[in-house]
């Protein structure tokens, strides 16, 4: 029964929107047939459907991504590491003191410079040989 009243209403809409249309008059979106409304609807969900996809997008655009997140983490400690660093090596060490040795032998370039400067102190390595007893003699 519920098919039979369907055709007749969508009849009954369809005469009323051809008279409609033959006085001139606009077609209301209510009145227009169902497939036509199917369709109207349809395309609106769609444009809400794509406005929703690009906030989202847009969205996460603007947040940063987990990798970025990690950069700036390890970036921030690695900072506040050399600041560290450089807070101890800005206090004055005593002359004697173990730890600036330690320090200096920890430097590749200290380590360079302690290396030349001990051979130009040092007797020279042509001279290191007459003293000493061949062991052959």
């Amino acid at each position: 029964m519920s098919l039979l009243g369907d055709v007749l209403k969508t009849i009954k809409e369809a005469v009323e929107e051809a008279q409609a249309q033959a006085q001139g008059k606009p077609v209301r979106p209510g009145s227009l047939p169902r497939p036509h409304q199917a369709a109207l609807e349809a395309e609106q969900a769609a444009q809400e459907t794509q406005q929703r996809i690009l906030s989202q997008a847009k969205n996460r655009a603007a947040e940063p991504t987990a990798d970025q997140k990690r950069r700036q983490k390890t970036l921030a400690e690695e900072a506040a590491r050399r600041e560290r660093q450089a807070a101890v090596r800005s206090q004055p060490l005593p002359s004697g003191d173990p730890r600036r040795i330690a320090a200096l032998m920890r430097q590749p370039n200290s380590l360079r410079e302690l290396v030349i400067l001990k051979e130009l102190l040092d007797r020279p390595v042509a001279l290191r040989h007459l003293n000493r007893r061949q062991p052959w003699q």
